[in-house]
């Protein structure tokens, strides 16, 4: 007598067990499946901008992978997404430094732009004019990038302090 023999005889109902416990684990795999792509099939469809923002699922408007995902795509996306999320600095730093113009779609409070313009200076033009204005502002973007000088409001570009950085990180700040 072989073995499974001796184990199909000793519990048949051990073996439905294990092909139920077998069945539902495939199950669940293609469920995962089936998810991801569904998940997958609409980033690119956001992406290429054939659904909009607001007609995702609430699960994956709120999911931070697919929001930073989307963001590292086209940062300009940020413009379709909810004030909540174009006030936190994770996602406006993607999308910022996926595109700087994204910018202009988020929400402009001093903390933000202060963690977003060290990486991304150029981005300083997207800036609402009042800060524009604003020393630590203007210096956080001329330090990152001399050339951002030029969108300084016309105080700041007057500043020594603000032109000597934008200088010593850009000789030609000044042209």
């Amino acid at each position: 007598i072989r073995l499974e023999e001796l184990l199909n005889c000793a519990a048949p109902e051990a073996k439905e067990s294990e092909k139920t416990r077998s069945q539902q684990s495939l199950e669940l795999t293609l469920l995962r499946l089936e998810k991801a792509q569904s998940w997958s099939d609409r980033l690119d469809a956001l992406i290429a901008r054939e659904l909009p923002f607001k007609d995702l699922p609430s699960e994956l408007q709120n999911d931070r992978s697919f929001l930073l995902g989307a963001l590292e795509a086209d940062g300009l996306l940020l413009g379709e997404m909810p004030a909540e999320h174009r006030a936190e600095p994770d996602l406006v730093a993607v999308a910022v430094a996926q595109n700087p113009a994204a910018l202009r779609f988020a929400s402009c409070s001093r903390p933000l732009l202060l963690s977003v313009l060290p990486a991304n200076g150029s981005a300083l033009q997207f800036v609402c004019k009042g800060y524009r204005n604003d020393a630590q502002v203007v210096l956080a973007a001329v330090t990152s990038e001399g050339d951002a000088l030029q969108y300084a409001s016309a105080q700041r570009r007057q500043d020594r302090h603000i032109v000597l950085a934008a200088v010593r990180r850009q000789g030609r700040a000044l042209q």
